[in-house]
């Protein structure tokens, strides 16, 4: 049993209620965790936003932040990097609880992975298309750092499971964001095809991918202009 603290809460987090984790039930797709805050809407049900979200976020920021043709591995990998954190649900099958430092939403969720990860990536994959500590490389680690570390920030926005731990392995304690309009994906096929999932979809559509949008749009047609413009000239 692990019992979830309630440290002090940081600017504009709040820490997940407190509760003790039995486990994971793989079968069901949900944790046997329950806390006041987790909504009772059907079985099946886990505490994540859809991987569509996350890769349409990774695509949409990219094509904002590199105007200039990238490597055909920059794509996949920027979608691949923004749905890796969910790769710890497969870690309860093998005995890890949900509250574990490496249990859902834990140590795979943090600021410190997401860094990792982005030095791995950008050293071992684009090794030949930026030099170390170039402006290149750090524009690319960046990249790939806030790509990642958006998936807990996105988790922490939902309305149900336990929070993100942004601050492991230092601490543990897990946060959800003041304000959760986001509805929690289900886990596996047979929670797809439901109503319910399409209100995760609406949800996500009106509050995730709208807004980046409206962020990211205005971007990439501001610099395709230039671009035009700059053709005529010549």
């Amino acid at each position: 049993m692990v019992e979830f603290s309630t440290a002090t809460p940081v600017a504009g987090l709040r820490p997940s209620p407190s509760c003790s984790t039995a486990g994971y039930d793989s079968a069901a797709g949900r944790s046997s965790c329950r806390t006041r805050e987790q909504l009772p809407r059907q079985a099946g049900i886990a505490r994540i936003a859809t991987v569509f979200t996350h890769a349409f976020v990774a695509v949409a920021f990219g094509r904002a932040a590199f105007p200039r043709k990238m490597p055909w591995t920059f794509w996949p990998m920027a979608m691949v990097c923004s749905a890796l954190p969910d790769l710890d649900v497969g870690l309860h099958a093998y005995g890890v609880k949900y509250g574990d430092p490496w249990g859902h939403r834990g140590m795979t969720h943090s600021l410190a992975f997401a860094a990792v990860l982005s030095v791995v990536v950008v050293w071992g994959v684009y090794r030949n298309h930026a030099r170390r500590f170039s402006r290149r490389w750090w524009a690319l680690f960046t990249f790939f750092f806030l790509i990642t570390a958006s998936h807990g920030f996105l988790d922490a926005f939902t309305d149900g499971g336990l929070g993100v731990a942004f601050f492991a392995p230092f601490d543990n304690t897990r946060y959800f964001m003041p304000w959760r309009p986001l509805h929690v994906s289900p886990l596996g096929v047979h929670g797809v095809f439901t109503p319910y999932f399409a209100d995760v979809l609406r949800s996500e559509l009106l509050w995730v991918c709208l807004p980046t949008l409206a962020i990211t749009a205005p971007i990439i047609l501001w610099r395709k202009s230039r671009t035009y413009v700059n053709d005529q000239v010549r």
